[in-house]
């Protein structure tokens, strides 16, 4: 793409990549939550953002935008409309960049025992977003909120609003980072000849590969704070 420039209406993201659809409450296997935290409350500045994504069962699933509230939020509005969220859809694992006012984010919480991912920072917006562009162009995702929508189709990576494109960027990483994307009904995979207690859904494996993650990133994050006050 860097000998090709991208044109002002932008190819990254093309219309007939982001159909609309939904799927019943009980169809769906995981959820994955990922932030764009902005800093500041003027009518100029960034907006925050918050992507909701769920994963249905099957072995070769959507990923479905369920919703994407923004707005020009405090740092206390922010932490309140993630544990919101988390309480309403209980994902798996919450994302959020290690960036501006991310990782306070974060640590405050991790406090709350939210369990979040601190994503690592890619300066270059676009080519953050061509990591994940082949799942538009697979048909792997669905997009359910118009102005998501149209951030995407004008994405450029440039100084244009695209707050709540950059959440979905986030929650499609983080989706990439902890699934494989393959989620057997865990009524088709049970075994009747195994006591109840012995049964492990897929989605407690992803859960049980995700908590895993958490205490790598909680070790690291301890590392490099030991190593700050030395």
């Amino acid at each position: 793409y860097q000998q090709n420039p991208i044109p002002k209406e932008g190819v990254i993201f093309k219309p007939e990549w982001m159909p609309v659809g939904l799927c019943r409450p009980d169809e769906y296997a995981a959820c994955f939550m990922a932030m764009d935290c902005a800093i500041s409350q003027k009518e100029q500045a960034d907006e925050s953002a918050v992507t909701i994504a769920k994963i249905p069962f099957g072995e070769n699933p959507t990923i479905d935008e369920i919703s994407t509230p923004h707005g020009r939020w405090t740092f206390e509005q922010q932490i309140n409309t993630v544990k919101g969220l988390y309480a309403m859809h209980k994902p798996l694992v919450v994302g959020i960049e290690g960036d501006r006012g991310g990782k306070i984010v974060v640590e405050v919480l991790r406090r709350e025992q939210i369990p979040v991912l601190e994503l690592p920072i890619v300066a270059d917006k676009v080519t953050r977003a061509m990591t994940v562009s082949h799942l538009f162009s697979q048909g792997k995702v669905r997009i359910n909120t118009p102005e998501l929508r149209k951030q995407l189709l004008s994405f450029r990576g440039g100084t244009e609003a695209n707050d709540l494109a950059d959440a979905f960027i986030h929650v499609l990483r983080l989706v990439m980072k902890c699934s494989d994307m393959k989620y057997p009904n865990p009524r088709e995979i049970f075994d009747p000849w195994k006591h109840p207690e012995e049964q492990q859904t897929y989605d407690q494996k992803v859960w049980a590969h995700v908590e895993k993650r958490h205490r790598i990133s909680e070790r690291n994050y301890r590392r490099r704070m030991r190593g700050a006050s030395i």
